[in-house]
């Protein structure tokens, strides 16, 4: 990945341009409650599109410029169709919602028909974000990456698994992804054993970390948020005063 400092190396070499590739990045949101963000009146039983822009605004955060393809109802062979048809266009096809194990989740099933070796991985061990999925077609050199539907779930997952993946395929170091330092935490921290668990957080101004504690679907956690906490999975509660490690934006 080329940023600032390479470009200091490049220039003090004599050097104006170099050969690039950039990632073709389109993000889809899926699901029949899913309505534009600028729907007015909200009708009942409807949600306005929270996950794919703010997925696109993170990514681009890090240097990533994503294609929002807008949003895909749940739609059996419609659905399955349209996806396929989006993977063809770009490089990474990143989707919102359908991820989770149920009738109306069509991600899974699709992504299952996918050429070699379509579905990878059937959700990762977090918390937010446990129902993610990924899957590749090796021949077409294809990535997709499934985040799940409930806003805080999609954001962490985006943050966690799928920013450290594009850094890769970008030839950088994951370490990229945020700033990552160990803080005494302002208050006690409760979280189970067997997931690792995310918890939103804010720094002080006294430099410790204050967490935001919120369900997967409370989009106002973020608002406030510098970052997570990460609680290691053998770990159930952390203590006031004790260091935790925190993953800033």
């Amino acid at each position: 990945m080329v940023d600032f400092r390479t470009v200091s190396i490049l220039s003090t070499l004599g050097i104006r341009s170099v050969p690039s590739a950039d990632l073709k990045i389109s993000i889809l949101s899926t699901g029949d409650e899913i309505v534009p963000v600028e729907t007015r009146p909200l009708p009942p039983g409807r949600i306005r599109d929270v996950n794919g822009w703010s997925v696109r605004s993170l990514l681009s955060r890090y240097g990533f410029e994503a294609e929002y393809g807008g949003i895909l109802p749940d739609e059996g062979d419609n659905f399955e169709s349209a996806v396929k048809d989006e993977i063809g266009k770009c490089d990474v096809l990143v989707l919102s919602g359908g991820s989770s194990v149920g009738t109306r989740d069509h991600c899974s099933r699709v992504l299952e028909k996918l050429p070699s070796p379509g579905l990878m991985v059937r959700g990762i061990n977090i918390v937010p974000g446990k129902p993610a999925l990924i899957a590749g077609c090796l021949e077409e050199k294809k990535l997709i990456v499934s985040l799940p539907g409930h806003p805080l779930s999609c954001l962490t997952a985006a943050f966690v698994l799928l920013l450290p993946l594009l850094l890769r395929l970008v030839g950088a170091n994951e370490e990229r992804c945020g700033i990552k330092m160990q803080l005494p935490v302002l208050r006690d921290i409760t979280a189970r054993t067997g997931p690792e668990e995310f918890v939103p957080c804010r720094v002080t101004a006294g430099g410790k970390i204050d967490p935001i504690l919120a369900k997967s679907g409370y989009v106002s956690s973020l608002a406030s948020a510098d970052g997570f906490i990460r609680i290691p999975e053998d770990r159930e509660t952390i203590r006031a005063g004790e260091t935790a490690e925190v993953w800033l934006w």
